[in-house]
């Protein structure tokens, strides 16, 4: 990951945090979510959109923001591990039902968060400490949803994805569906149950796909070589499907986010829809319509991306944009972002300890 004011492409992804581990080479900062009963404070904010147009490549790119309506899930009140604190929050998911889970990172487990007439309470869905345990996480990084509910979590600090039971109580036992990977940081499900993974050090993305009781995996992506080519990667970080099956992802070192086809195989070419962030990109989501939303966070801003109507796809930052910051139209390092089924955006503003819900 990258020091908070930003890192350029190609330089390492360590992330600037308290969390530090001591074994890794780099200083992780990331996910948390809380214990926590949060009366989701909604306001309307103003967001300023006189700023210079930006052009990346590969699209059109404006800075008008549409999601002024801002609701504080979880968090904002200082890193802690306390029931209404977070301690740099990273991936987040959001099932059917409208619950949305954060990977707490530092605190090593998963928060589920339940709203009930505007009030937001979230509770230990996963994580008994950090270690290797079946209920047990090392810095869990990124976290998805099934449509059955069944949760998976990149677990970085252990190399491995874990799979969790829709119905798990704390102490909450997983299942590794794969493991020997390299700091994976992001992972993603499909409508039939296959679940891809950003390996992220090893600068590719697996398949792995469900037959019974086991898992097979396979390189989809990348996984010949760190590069800029359009059949490589450079350090992966978030990871995302559509309805027809297409795979995002967000391709940290190089600064871009690209699409591979549903039948892609170790060594296609991905198509670039977004690239040259200032900044490295970190987390992608993609909606119901094939609007993909990726955090732009070392430029402090959250850009949605939409589908060609032609030739290049447009994108526009709908949230942020307005320097770093803790007010309710800033973000700071924001890493992780989920998009529910009526298209409101929910980012893990990392650096300020929250997560967010934006809305039209």
């Amino acid at each position: 990951m990258t020091d908070m004011n930003g890192v350029s492409a190609g330089s390492n992804i360590d992330d600037n945090s308290s969390g530090s581990r001591a074994s890794r080479k780099r200083r992780s900062i990331l996910v948390s979510a809380a214990l926590v009963i949060v009366l989701g404070v909604a306001g309307f904010v103003a967001i300023n959109s006189n700023q210079s147009k930006k052009s990346l490549s590969g699209a059109v790119v404006t800075t008008v923001s549409t999601y002024k309506n801002v609701v504080t899930v979880a968090g904002g009140n200082g890193q802690g591990s306390l029931a209404n604190q977070f301690s740099n929050p990273s991936g987040l998911a959001v099932d059917g039902s409208g619950n949305l889970y954060v990977a707490d990172k530092e605190n090593h487990r998963v928060q589920k968060c339940a709203v009930t007439d505007g009030t937001w309470t979230c509770s230990t869905f996963a994580g008994s400490g950090q270690g290797p345990d079946a209920n047990q996480f090392s810095y869990p990084f990124g976290v998805a949803v099934d449509s059955s509910g069944n949760v998976y979590v990149a677990d970085s600090g252990n190399n491995r994805v874990q799979q969790f039971a829709s119905d798990c109580t704390t102490p909450c036992l997983g299942v590794t569906i794969t493991d020997g990977l390299n700091d994976p940081r992001g992972v993603a499900v499909d409508g039939s149950g296959n679940v891809y993974v950003a390996d992220t050090y090893n600068n590719r993305v697996q398949k792995c796909v469900p037959s019974g009781i086991t898992w097979t995996c396979s390189t989809f992506a990348g996984g010949n070589g760190l590069g800029s080519a359009l059949n490589q990667l450079h350090y992966p970080y978030g990871v995302a499907v559509d309805a027809s099956g297409n795979v995002y992802v967000a391709d940290f070192g190089n600064t871009r986010v690209q699409k591979f086809a549903p039948n892609c195989t170790i060594s296609c070419s991905g198509e670039t829809i977004a690239s040259g962030f200032n900044e490295a990109p970190r987390g992608v989501a993609v909606d119901a319509l094939g609007n993909v939303y990726v955090a732009d966070s070392g430029n402090n801003q959250m850009r949605k991306c939409e589908p060609p109507t032609r030739r290049a796809w447009t994108c526009s930052t709908v949230a942020g944009g307005n320097g770093q910051g803790s007010l309710a139209n800033q973000f700071s390092n924001p890493f992780g972002v989920a998009v529910d089924g009526s298209r409101n955006v929910y980012v893990a503003d990392t650096l300020n300890h929250r997560v967010q819900k934006w809305s039209l």
